[in-house]
């Protein structure tokens, strides 16, 4: 499984947390539970079921299920980028879609994430699928918009594309790639954005197509 489905595992249990006024405080104690592979402690305020994409696993249904099967679940890898990383993610900032994600018929399930780094924000998806086919399927799904273009050099396939915005609301750009069975994209937030303004007029609210590019090419490092 690559980076990036491992952090939104994280972000699954961290959702709570991000949602109140206590991240800093909760954080620390997160990591030393996770250390300590404390079940209890690690999933303390969650409710289950949660989604957990890796591999052919994609939702831990109870807490029983969750302490029983810990190393199962929390790998050294996870251990790790608890161990040294900090979420950037928004409070109440993951959304996870069992079916339709970015609101795109017959895409099938994937999560969204929504971050932010300074004063910039932009929004991550992620599908992963029990196989590499099955992941082409969701890629081409995603990608499937008039005037998209490839990107190369980025992981199996990737493209570039414009998502326009309803009712007058600003267009968005998305950097969207696969590798093996897992799709991942990059987008603008546009909530943050002006709509009567271009977007390479805004770089104080999001990331340029090559900062996109270069962000899904450090989260697709094995």
């Amino acid at each position: 499984m690559k980076l990036f489905a491992k952090l939104l595992c994280i972000a699954a249990l961290a959702h709570q947390a991000f949602a109140s006024d206590h991240f800093t405080a909760w954080w620390p104690q997160f990591r030393i539970a996770a250390a300590n592979s404390d079940a209890k402690a690690v999933a303390a305020g969650v409710h289950f079921p949660i989604p957990w994409e890796n591999g052919k696993i994609h939702d831990i249904k109870s807490l029983e299920d969750f302490s029983q099967n810990f190393s199962r679940y929390f790998t050294p890898e996870i251990a790790k980028i608890v161990a040294t990383k900090k979420p950037e993610r928004l409070p109440n900032g993951i959304l996870y879609y069992p079916k339709d994600v970015m609101g795109v018929a017959n895409a099938g399930a994937g999560a969204v994430g929504y971050y932010q780094r300074g004063t910039r924000r932009y929004r991550l998806v992620a599908a992963q699928r029990d196989d590499a086919e099955q992941a082409k399927d969701a890629f081409r799904t995603l990608k499937a918009r008039g005037g998209a273009m490839p990107v190369a050099n980025l992981a199996d396939d990737a493209s570039f594309f414009v998502v326009p915005g309803p009712s007058g609301s600003p267009a968005t750009e998305w950097v969207l790639a696969r590798k093996g069975n897992l799709v991942v994209g990059i987008g603008d937030e546009s909530f943050a954005l002006k709509g009567d303004q271009p977007l390479d007029k805004q770089p104080e609210v999001r990331l340029s197509k090559d900062e996109k590019i270069a962000k899904l090419r450090s989260l697709l490092v094995k």
